[in-house]
């Protein structure tokens, strides 16, 4: 099997658990009683979504054997669009409206960034700290630096001019920097969920674990310009194995601190203002940031217009970085 192969398993896995990783009394993006999971119907929604998801996955692979990857990864993407379409459709019958009465521990901690200002200034600090040595030890850079690792290892690289050693320290630290902002705007421009006291502490680990997860992406970017500039040859495989071991310890750390609930809570957000479930768009929200319905981690509330520029400036970033040469 190849490698491209063995990744469209892998996201089919993952998106055939997804359903059974999201709060109980949400199910494809639906506020709902969480009885119905385990309902007949419920059963039923399931057995669609993960039919109709691996019907698209077996059909993307031999599409990459005869056509190429980006064409499998399409179908395999537009099948889960069309499988969580359906199920989100199907569920919105069964839909339960929330408590009206709000619950609010009055006695919740105070949430801090891990570390503070500084730990959050380190991947900068150490871009800068990069292109001051790279200026002093200019002839012992490699001529080729690795910028991307893909499936079969580095496959794009900058040579060492002026242009593209700086360019690409440029655009590392520009993406770990926007990762440690995401960190900080889920930390203060998030929406809290409100409920008992035991569901709210659990909503703010559940914060926390997302919290770390993009400070630990920022510092891994921020390590891999180092190791790119000082051990080309070994960029691909540290990335891989330091890249799989922050994601297991996600899932493991989601996994501990799952949300559990009996009632139907909600987040407060109208359901119609999720599009497939998914998608959360409400102009009179002006949260930032809010807990994904479907799957795990947080999401961007495409009604406020401020989201747009954060994803431009991811954009311009990412572009920037494969411009660079």
């Amino acid at each position: 099997m190849t490698p491209f192969a063995l990744s469209l398993v892998v996201l089919g896995v993952l998106a055939h658990f997804l359903p059974e990783w999201t709060r109980p009394d949400f199910f494809f993006g639906v506020t709902i009683d969480p009885a119905l999971r385990l309902s007949d119907a419920g059963r039923h929604v399931t057995r669609s979504y993960r039919t109709i998801l691996w019907t698209a996955t077996i059909a993307a692979i031999p599409i990459l054997l005869t056509t190429g990857p980006w064409e499998a990864a399409l179908v395999q993407a537009g099948g889960f669009l069309v499988a969580l379409s359906v199920a989100h459709r199907r569920v919105l019958v069964y839909a339960a409206a929330p408590p009206t009465t709000i619950e609010v521990d009055l006695h919740a901690p105070t949430e801090k960034f891990p570390g503070g200002i500084l730990a959050a200034l380190v991947p900068l600090l150490s871009s800068a700290l990069l292109a001051w040595w790279a200026s002093r030890h200019w002839d012992q850079l490699p001529l080729r630096i690795p910028t991307h690792i893909g499936l079969h290892g580095a496959d794009r690289w900058v040579t060492r001019t002026t242009a593209g050693v700086y360019g690409f320290i440029g655009a590392q630290a520009a993406l770990s920097m926007l990762c440690v902002l995401s960190a900080w705007g889920i930390l203060h421009w998030s929406r809290r969920l409100s409920g008992r006291k035991a569901d709210a502490a659990l909503d703010r680990r559940f914060r926390s674990v997302n919290v770390d997860l993009f400070l630990a992406v920022a510092y891994l970017l921020a390590g891999a310009a180092w190791i790119s500039l000082l051990k080309p040859e070994a960029a691909g495989l540290i990335g891989v194995a330091v890249m799989a071991l922050i994601v297991v310890w996600y899932l493991l750390l989601i996994q501990l601190n799952r949300r559990t609930t009996t009632a139907a809570l909600g987040d407060r957000t109208p359901d119609a203002c999720w599009k497939l479930g998914m998608f959360y768009v409400n102009r009179a929200d002006p949260s930032f940031f809010v807990a994904k319905r479907f799957g795990i981690g947080y999401t961007v509330n495409f009604g406020n217009r401020w989201a747009w520029v954060a994803l431009g400036a991811i954009l311009i970033a990412a572009v920037s970085r494969s411009l660079v040469r």
